[in-house]
């Protein structure tokens, strides 16, 4: 790829950066633990990630969302034929996705299940929604290990898998929380064999029915959740010391979460929890305890 000239390339870090800080995102957070090397870096990434997710769900026409994601996925072949990319923020994706070795399926794979999310709107079982996830939320993970230079080594598999877990867990725990909200835009992530189990109609869910049969429901798909945050938690042993914090904090907030949907029994329609809610000083301090005593990871409900 033919690089910017360095002031043009240093003003479209700049302008990730501003992106990737300016919104509710996880980027301040790691940017806190990776050093300097790696963040500009890092919010390149995530500007991208930013962009592809507007580009999404700004636009309630399905084809207006699939023109806007198929121009994003142009803009990704030009920087892997080696071409110059037309927005800005890109150009600085194009140096570090070079710079850093950057794969470049785990871009195509999140614009992939943004353009689901324009077609597909109900799924049929946990395969279905672990496909989904799997280019939905998993790439974020992959691409932050890279980035930061993490997977070098033959441990490379073993943190790919579990950092797979705690972002599965992370994308699922977001639509438990999110049920009322995503039916509104037509959308309902619960698996279709898991609310039949639970005799759970779409009119239940239409109506905010929190019934006996509604609470059984989202406590098995908390609890089939929970498990992601107590395996995926084991990358912090596997990663250099920096970022063991930011990796327990990640699957402690999930955990919390889950927590937090549960003691609210479960009524997701009166009050939605989310991980916004829980003071972020907290957790970070819980996870720095965490990367020294094992006992205060996630764990199994008993």
């Amino acid at each position: 790829m033919a690089a910017p000239v360095d002031s043009e390339l240093q003003i479209a870090y700049a302008q990730c950066e501003s992106l990737a800080r300016g919104r509710r995102e996880n980027f301040p957070v790691l940017s806190q633990y990776i050093g300097r090397e790696h963040a500009h870096h890092l919010a390149a990434v995530y500007a991208f990630c930013r962009i592809a997710d507007d580009a999404a769900d700004e636009s309630n026409n399905p084809a207006e969302a699939l023109q806007r994601l198929e121009e994003l996925r142009r803009e990704i072949e030009l920087i892997y034929s080696g071409s110059r990319p037309r927005r800005l923020e890109l150009r600085a994706l194009g140096n570090t996705a070079i710079e850093r070795g950057l794969q470049k399926s785990e871009f195509t794979d999140l614009l992939d299940a943004f353009c689901q999310d324009q077609t597909k709107t109900r799924y049929a079982n946990w395969a279905e929604l672990l496909e989904y996830s799997r280019r939905s939320a998993n790439p974020v993970g992959r691409l932050v290990l890279a980035t930061i230079g993490e997977l070098g080594g033959g441990a490379a598999a073993e943190k790919l898998n579990l950092s797979d877990r705690v972002c599965t867990g992370l994308q699922l725990a977001n639509f438990w929380q999110d049920v009322a909200a995503d039916y509104k835009k037509g959308r309902i992530y619960i698996p279709a064999d898991a609310m039949a189990r639970h005799a759970v109609d779409e009119s239940c869910i239409r109506d905010a029915r929190c019934d006996e049969r509604f609470r059984a429901l989202m406590d098995e798909l908390c609890e089939t959740t929970r498990p992601m945050f107590v395996e995926g938690a084991a990358l912090a042993d596997l990663v250099g010391r920096r970022m063991r914090v930011p990796i327990l904090a990640f699957a402690i907030a999930g955990a919390d979460l889950l927590d937090r949907i549960r003691a609210a029994e479960y009524d997701i329609y009166n009050r939605r929890p989310e991980i916004g809610d829980l003071p972020l000083k907290r957790i970070l301090a819980k996870a720095a305890a965490a990367s020294f005593l094992p006992i205060l990871r996630p764990k199994l409900k008993k």
